[in-house]
């Protein structure tokens, strides 16, 4: 999965939905499901992706136009000539599956990776542009101000194994069962393709994928490598959806049992049920060879996702500024890096550069509302820990060229989307302009209210129906902030309290 971008920048990645309509350029990093949410119904040009992705996409959506795509290759920079500034796009192998990259953007908004889904192993890191990557303990030339990071799994400890060592693990495990009358390899999924190749290069035969039941995979695979696909049905090797797998091994194997038959060999490459096995049981299973479990199965460690530690030393050779989850929500102020290096005093005089304030200045580009951003980057990544670094920014900065909205948040106001009357208690009335004012009326209608206590307000009707807005006195102290339950989605079971600016951010 991915998020939003933030709204004032001119691209998405791998989003699709009414949030990103008014984005101008698309990103598609590859072509698994979870990614082309909403594809099918919101794709409009232009859509850059390789040559890979894009034929895969066409043959789940064939009602899609191509002429929306524009090819891209790794290893390629792209000036795009946007209206509010040119920007570069750099593509970059992501070491996910066939067809996937990582996109570095540079612009007014800063230096910004975006991983999509990836594997970000030393070799891997290499193919980025070497001015973002250093040596351990040096500088880099540059760095990056924001890298929007796959955190797949951030959360466990597990060293795992490259792919080409996982790889040669299944192989290994079909070479000790020489005897097995048929191999089921449950590899029905677009990045296990480079597994079924290896397979068969070494011994030499094809592997049967039934079109029937695995039909998006029959015609993915068919357009990688048709070279490895076999049509009968007798095959000694074969691919297994995964739905169904335990059910199906138990009873394929307990039949072969029973009938005194020479038993048939079920292998898993994967990741999730190491993860699993980790943190349910005192065993760690084994990630230099392949394991079998108790319904039968053998699994191996093979991932398509950057483990902690890969993640851990990727940051440290990066050194960004700041680091987004991408998914899951959250995870990555869980790593090392970023606890000790994103947070702190000196980083956060560090951040307060032009690329930093580009970007954070973006989220709120012209009406009030603008500024909310609808995901995960404002409260659960950027805004909690952000109020010190956003003071940092606005220092000594005219006050007509800071956001108002930024300046709302550092006169107390909660990060959450304002009405008219709750922004106009925070900005004084004379800095906002009538037009604004009426606009974002217009446009916030449908924000939650926040429970504050409402300034007292007089309202006077001119001729022209327009409305005047003056404030008689606050009611609220500048550093304590009553909230309530803004959000009872996200909030549930919290008691509305007074709390101080720096703490309102947190919430």
């Amino acid at each position: 999965m991915s998020i939003e971008m933030p709204k004032g920048l001119p691209f998405a990645v791998d989003t699709w939905s009414y949030k990103t309509d008014g984005k101008r350029y698309h990103f598609l990093s590859h072509a698994h499901r979870d990614h082309l949410k909403g594809i099918e119904s919101r794709a409009s040009y232009p859509i850059y992706a390789t040559r890979v992705t894009i034929n895969i996409v066409l043959n789940y959506y064939p009602q899609l136009d191509e002429a929306i795509f524009v090819e891209i290759k790794v290893g390629e920079t792209l000036v795009i000539n946007d209206a509010d500034g040119d920007f570069s796009v750099t593509v970059c192998d992501a070491n996910h599956c066939s067809g996937a990259i990582m996109f570095i953007f540079e612009g007014i908004f800063g230096n910004i990776l975006h991983t999509g889904d990836c594997r970000l192993t030393p070799d891997c890191l290499l193919d980025l542009q070497l001015k973002y990557v250093t040596k351990r303990g040096k500088e880099t030339v540059s760095r990056f101000d924001f890298i929007f990071l796959d955190c797949t799994f951030g959360g466990c400890f597990l060293k795992f194994p490259t792919k080409e060592s996982a790889i040669q693990q299944v192989i290994n495990c079909i070479w000790k069962h020489p005897h097995a009358p048929l191999v089921y390899l449950a590899c029905d999924l677009l990045g296990h393709e480079e597994i079924l190749i290896q397979v068969s290069r070494t011994f030499g035969s094809k592997i049967y994928v039934d079109q029937s039941t695995s039909p998006d995979f029959f015609n993915t695979l068919a357009l990688i490598a048709p070279h490895v696909i076999s049509n009968d049905p007798s095959s000694r090797f074969q691919v297994i959806r995964f739905k169904g797998l335990y059910e199906r091994a138990r009873e394929t194997l307990i039949n072969a049992q029973n009938n005194h038959q020479p038993t048939p060999l079920f292998i898993r490459p994967s990741t999730q049920w190491y993860a699993i096995e980790s943190n349910a049981r005192a065993h760690i299973p084994s990630l230099t060879e392949s394991e079998q479990d108790d319904f039968g199965l053998w699994h191996v460690c093979f991932s398509m996702h950057s483990s902690r530690e890969e993640l851990e030393l990727a940051l440290q050779l990066l050194q960004p500024k700041w680091v987004i989850s991408t998914t899951p929500s959250s995870l990555a102020m869980e790593l090392s890096y970023v606890k000790n290096h994103c947070f702190g005093e000196s980083e956060i005089k560090t951040m307060a550069g032009e690329g930093v304030w580009q970007i954070v200045s973006s989220l709120c580009p012209r009406f009030p509302d603008n500024w909310y951003y609808e995901g995960h980057f404002d409260d659960e990544e950027l805004f909690p820990m952000s109020i010190r670094v956003l003071k940092e920014l606005c220092q000594g900065r005219d006050p007509s060229s800071i956001p108002l909205p930024l300046r709302a948040v550092l006169a107390g106001a909660p990060t959450t989307r304002l009405t008219k009357e709750q922004l106009i208690h925070y900005v004084p009335p004379t800095q906002l302009s009538q037009t604004l004012i009426t606009t974002a009326g217009e446009q916030l209608n449908q924000s939650l209210p926040l429970t504050i206590a409402e300034p007292q307000v007089d309202r006077a009707v001119t001729p022209h129906g327009d409305k005047r807005v003056s404030i008689k006195q606050s009611t609220v102290q500048q550093d304590k902030i009553p909230l309530d339950d803004v959000n009872s989605s996200n909030n549930s079971g919290k008691e509305g309290r007074s709390c101080s600016a720096d703490e309102a951010i947190n919430l």
